[in-house]
């Protein structure tokens, strides 16, 4: 390889690796796992499992499933440092026992540097030697002589422009831990403006999504069942349901809903 290819591999491989774990150095938060109560402690490595074309479809399946979302890191780059063990390195951090990962072309990043080399100075020794006669009025002489002197030559700058390429992709990791014994299992929240106007009112509490297997999933809430009282409270909004559930952990509590144009009741049992 000349030595012009080993410049430009260096120069991409600064450029590329940037980070040493971008998993760790690009991580966004949502909640804390390890040493939390609400989630199953991880044991062992997690699993990790690609995106489809459907980021919502394929977190709203991960909800369903009983995963609740850790964190995420969300970075672009070369890519030298996506790597599987950098991503698995981050996850047992976090305490997630899932990954969902993607990651997806973004293009080419062209660009040049300069390159500058230096040639040492050298020091030029001259040798000069002879004979030589010599006549006066004294008579005449014959002898040699011989000597060196030394001449200092500095060195010399070359620069050059040696181009780059790095292939730039998105990435993207979410970081996801399963739920611990669901009291309830479903994700709710506050009626729209669209809703309000549906249902003539401006309280109560829609559900997004049931978790499967849990009370509510058994005892038949669906999607898009709007909550207007639990036993004999009103519920105005997420706060004043989510303080219910937390006050009748293992109870039977009976709901009263909305269901298109129906009014209905239904009895689920709390877990503890």
């Amino acid at each position: 390889m000349n030595p012009f290819g080993l410049v430009a591999l260096s120069v991409l491989v600064a450029i590329s690796v940037g980070c040493k774990n971008p998993y760790t150095d690009f991580y966004q938060s949502r909640q804390q796992v390890i040493g939390n109560d609400r989630f199953v402690q991880p044991q062992g490595d997690p699993a990790i499992y690609g995106y489809s074309g459907n980021l919502d479809k394929d977190n709203r399946a991960m909800k369903e499933n009983g995963f609740d979302l850790v964190g995420y890191s969300s970075f672009s780059g070369g890519g030298a440092g996506a790597t599987k063990e950098n991503l698995l390195a981050q996850a047992r951090t976090v305490g997630a026992s899932v990954v969902m990962v993607k990651s997806q072309y973004a293009g080419s990043f062209t660009s040049a540097m300069p390159y500058t080399t230096t040639s040492p100075g050298q020091v030029i020794t001259t040798n000069s030697y002879g004979t030589a006669n010599a006549y006066g009025t004294g008579g005449s002489a014959y002898g040699s002589y011989q000597g060196s002197s030394s001449t200092y030559v500095p060195g010399t700058t070359t620069t050059q422009i040696i181009p780059y390429t790095v292939q730039r992709y998105d990435y993207l990791a979410t970081y996801w831990a399963k739920i611990r014994n669901v009291r309830f299992g479903a994700f709710y929240l506050n009626l729209t403006p669209e809703l309000s106007r549906q249902f003539q009112r401006n309280t109560g509490v829609v559900i997004d999504l049931l978790m499967k297997g849990t009370p509510a999933f058994y005892a038949n809430v669906l999607v898009g069942d709007v909550i207007i009282k639990a036993d004999d409270e009103s519920v105005t909004d997420v706060q004043s349901f989510t303080r219910f559930l937390a006050r009748n952990p293992g109870k039977r509590v009976t709901l009263t809903i909305l269901r298109g144009s129906e009014q209905k009741t239904i009895t689920v049992d709390l877990n503890s």
